[in-house]
């Protein structure tokens, strides 16, 4: 029932909003860029990782993961094949999945830090652009492309296609049956 699918989008809508949304948000309006897009971009890649995982319906299990049943414990691969694969992010990426996953995504986290001449920008008029020999990621960009996922792409897959929802049962019943 199509409707009952819309009531598991709003939960999953509200369970990232507060999460996720809202913290983004609240970084992003302090708009003094000093900064703070580091913070921002980061919640993103922890978020895009989420939004992976629930897209594949796998579930990250850090020690003897059974990769037939859906279990990861390396993120680059989930990571990477959602970025070229699932629009719109494949369309922005277009072949900088890996680039994007070491340079901001890794860098990031694990070192605070952008790598590999990657900077990140508050405005821009695309995602990612390359200029003079700096790849420029726009996090305002990001941030829309994200909602547009969640909000529009998301949402349609969900209630539509039972892959995605088979891959949704699986991911919420890792996160919320004990």
């Amino acid at each position: 029932d199509q409707s009952l699918w819309l009531e598991a989008y709003d939960f999953i809508r509200e369970r990232i909003q507060t999460r996720y949304l809202t913290p983004i948000k609240a970084i992003l309006s302090l708009d003094s860029d000093n900064g703070e897009g580091f913070s921002a971009v980061t919640l993103h890649c922890s978020l895009i990782e989420f939004l992976a995982a629930l897209h594949q319906g796998k579930i990250y299990k850090y020690n003897s993961p059974d990769e037939s049943k859906y279990e990861y414990k390396n993120s680059r691969e989930v990571f990477e094949t959602f970025l070229s694969s699932v629009e719109p992010f494949k369309t922005v990426f277009s072949g900088r999945e890996h680039e994007f996953y070491i340079n901001i995504r890794c860098g990031l986290l694990h070192e605070a830090a952008t790598k590999g001449n990657w900077k990140i920008r508050s405005y821009g008029s695309q995602v990612i652009n390359t200029v003079w020999g700096e790849t420029i990621l726009y996090r305002d960009r990001l941030d829309s492309l994200v909602l547009k996922y969640l909000d529009i792409d998301y949402k349609e897959l969900l209630l539509n296609d039972v892959k995605i929802q088979k891959a949704f049962i699986r991911k919420l019943d890792s996160l919320c049956v004990p």
